[in-house]
């Protein structure tokens, strides 16, 4: 993968998405929330600065958003929730997955496409 400028984690949900946002040259973290438009969703992800990269959870959306990123030229990961490494203690059911876990998956290049 090459290195993004900007990594983005979504919160997918019908009605909401939230995204975190975290600039690779400061370190600045944002968060967002827009509506559970998908293409409005894609268009904020490519109009951020550089190269992007998003991941965000497998759900009921589909790939439907990843297919959109792609039309527009965003790198995304769509992570299966049981293919996301727990720490010890975390029990299966209760994991918490979170636009900060989706960047960390970006961050470290662990791709997970279920």
């Amino acid at each position: 993968m090459a290195k993004a400028r900007s990594v983005v984690g979504l919160d997918v949900h019908a009605s909401k998405i939230v995204a975190a946002v975290v600039d690779g040259e400061t370190g600045e973290l944002q968060f967002f929330e827009m509506n559970g438009e998908i293409a409005a969703a894609a268009g904020f992800c490519a109009g951020l600065p550089g190269a992007v990269k998003v991941a965000y959870e497998a759900g009921p959306t589909g790939y439907v958003l990843a297919r959109e990123l792609a039309e527009r030229r965003v790198e995304c990961v769509v992570a299966a929730r049981s293919k996301i490494p727990r720490a010890t203690g975390e029990l299966g059911g209760a994991v918490v997955f979170s636009p900060i876990r989706c960047i960390s998956i970006n961050w470290e290049g662990r791709g997970f496409d279920g």
